[in-house]
């Protein structure tokens, strides 16, 4: 799938420089909000935002170590890429593809044809940003990627995702999908070899 909006043809050291710029400048923000905390003696809301950050990076670190480095520089690079689109990552704990009995790369490809596929058809934002969370789980017979989006989507969203379904997944993978008027879920489930 030709990736919409990533620069496919350009060079991955300049992908590379945008992506560590993107990561600079939040790190950089999130430094500036504990200085603010700390020079008005908001001790409380100091520690709640260290937390936060130690959350943030906690999933980070889990997402660095998902066991496919073209997926991971993916989810990296996507954040600094797509502006109209938020994403975010849900991992709990580390999770390593590569060590799973699945197909690692394909299950990798699959998940980022689903975000694409969701960032494609993402109408422009109007009030609240559009948001892509995916969460992953293994259980002890396959593993679940959940994608979940809220906000505006053009309509051709649910033929596209039937249609790959039926197309890519299925001898890879089971596909369920709930839509609402701002909302569409899908359910991936591989089953472990």
């Amino acid at each position: 799938m030709v990736r919409k909006g990533s620069s496919r043809n350009e060079p991955a050291d300049l992908r590379l420089i945008r992506t560590v710029n993107h990561y600079r400048h939040d790190w950089m923000n999130d430094l500036q909000v504990m200085s603010g905390y700390l020079q008005l003696g908001k001790y409380d809301e100091l520690r709640r935002f260290i937390e936060k950050v130690k959350e943030k990076s906690c999933v980070e670190s889990n997402t660095a170590k998902l066991g496919d480095p073209s997926l991971v520089a993916y989810f990296q690079s996507f954040r600094a890429e797509h502006h109209s689109l938020t994403l975010e990552i849900e991992l709990e704990r580390e999770l390593n593809l590569a060590a799973l009995p699945l197909d690692a790369e394909r299950v990798s490809e699959l998940i980022r044809d689903i975000t694409e596929l969701i960032h494609t058809h993402a109408a422009i934002a109007e009030a609240e940003p559009n948001m892509l969370s995916i969460g992953f789980d293994a259980e002890e017979t396959g593993l679940l990627v959940d994608f979940v989006y809220s906000g505006s989507y053009r309509e051709k969203l649910r033929g596209e995702l039937t249609r790959y379904g039926e197309r890519a997944a299925c001898d890879l993978a089971e596909l369920h999908m709930e839509w609402g008027e701002r909302t569409a879920a899908v359910t991936v489930r591989v089953p472990f070899d």
